[in-house]
């Protein structure tokens, strides 16, 4: 267990962070469960077992959770094994999937043929490449794409391929999916549809299909032509680059596999395609040396195409639940999975329990038909609460994020008088431009023709 600084660890997180250490295994982390303090007990144990810091494998999501794992790694080490000392870490390998193989890909570039100095593009220069391409496609600049020579496809029909075709070609190229093997299988598909058209409509719609694939197959191979040209690589190309050595070169894989004697990572539920063939490529046989963390219930990337049959059918690891919630009271865990339980894919879903008890108080769920009319309540019901004694202080309004959260509640929380602090970013009235907005319409009240005239040279 961890002792000393950090807060006892359950008996689940224990028996989870100390399973194997050879195996396969799931630990399914519910909300609130300690799935960090798991993951750190987990490298630690194994560090205590006399295997090498730079001998396991951390992946996470994010620098700032890589950054907050070694740190917790660290704080933990230097607390149970001094003797150690505080270079332990030093060639650890704890960080995100593209900043582990950017470091392969640097390390072993003399093996697998790989350039030096590697160019990666981070989100914003993500963002503007695909825009520059987009506009060097439109002109005609960078292929040869004239809106004349397409007999079934309009203009307005090009326009919204370039535009959105570029995303959705870029998700594929997340399962691994080349321009070429794209070309071929949508071809495919496209026969197998388009078999024999019953009538002109029919005949119309099969060719505008097969010039749309055409058109896709050109922007998807105009992409990636003008990464190499510009020495450019994205985030999947790193992954990928790993993915083709590994396969390539034998003795690349073999060192790997030498290396990285166990495997940790965090958020599996968020993983793409590719990252679990990588994953694969790297463990032993079966995922014999892999522990990964996550809840099927928390996958919200779909739409950055992480693929929840990872975690639910791909990885066949000894499943390993912690249910033990410390954040919350039993009567919110008792409602949040009972509406999980409605989904037929989670019907067998466990319990949740509250470290914390009992709040003694049901949890009460409001169906408003507009956003202005759930601000009002929220608001009322504020007012009520500090009408009774309780503090503005012990009550808070949580949203996805402050930008989802609609303008009506800070309307309706500055019409009622009810003070406010944002967080996680800034509030609608809180943004500068609207703070510019307001003070010149301030200063348009205030506003006197006459004064203001006499002032003048």
């Amino acid at each position: 267990m961890i002792d000393g600084a950090s807060r006892t660890l359950s008996p689940e997180q224990t028996a989870a962070a100390h399973a194997g250490p050879d195996g396969a295994f799931l630990i399914a982390a519910g909300p609130g469960t300690g799935k960090t303090a798991t993951a750190t007990e987990r490298f630690c144990w194994l560090v205590e077992h006399r295997v090498p810091a730079g001998q396991i494998l951390a992946v996470t999501f994010s620098d700032r959770a890589a950054d907050e794992l070694r740190s917790r790694i660290t704080e933990e080490l230097r607390a149970r094994r001094p003797d150690l000392g505080p270079e332990v870490l030093d060639g650890a390998w704890i960080g995100t999937f593209h900043s582990i193989c950017s470091r392969l890909l640097d390390e072993f570039a003399y093996l697998v043929g790989a350039p030096r100095e590697l160019r990666v593009l981070d989100e914003t220069g993500q963002r503007l490449f695909e825009q520059r391409l987009v506009a060097r496609l439109r002109s005609g600049e960078a292929a040869p794409l004239d809106p004349d020579s397409f007999t079934a496809l309009s203009v307005d029909d090009l326009d919204d391929l370039l535009r959105s075709g570029l995303r959705f070609l870029l998700k594929l190229k997340g399962r691994g999916i080349t321009p070429e093997r794209f070309h071929k299988r949508a071809l495919e598909l496209h026969t197998q549809h388009w078999d024999s058209p019953a009538d002109g409509s029919a005949q119309q719609a099969a060719h505008a299909e097969l010039e749309a694939i055409e058109v896709l197959h050109l922007v998807y191979r105009t992409y990636e032509d003008a990464l190499a040209s510009e020495g450019l690589r994205d985030f999947d190309d790193l992954i990928l680059d790993v993915i083709d050595a590994l396969e390539r070169v034998p003795e690349f894989r073999r060192r790997c596999r030498e290396r990285f004697r166990y495997l940790l990572v965090d958020e599996f539920q968020d993983t793409n395609r590719i990252q679990l063939d990588l994953i694969r490529l790297l463990a032993a046989e079966g995922f014999g040396n892999v522990a990964v963390v996550g809840d099927a219930k928390q996958s919200i990337y779909g739409w950055r195409d992480a693929e929840i049959e990872n975690i639910r059918s791909r990885f066949g690891g000894k499943r390993l639940p912690l249910t033990h919630n410390r954040r919350s009271f039993q009567e919110i865990l008792d409602c949040a999975t009972a509406f999980i339980r409605r989904d037929p894919d989670f019907t067998d879903e466990p319990d949740l329990v509250a470290t914390r008890g009992s709040a003694d108080r049901p949890v009460t769920v409001v169906m408003a038909p507009d956003s202005r009319t759930e601000a009002r309540s929220v608001a009322e019901t504020i007012r009520r609460l500090y009408r009774s004694g309780r503090p503005f202080s012990d009550i808070a309004i949580l949203a996805h994020s402050i930008r989802m959260l609609p303008r009506d509640f800070e309307d309706e929380l500055r019409r009622q008088g009810i003070p406010y602090l944002t967080s996680g970013g800034s509030g609608f009235f809180d943004r500068q431009e609207i703070k510019d907005v307001l003070a010149m319409l301030r200063l348009t009240e205030r506003w006197n023709p006459v004064s203001l005239s006499a002032r003048r040279p």
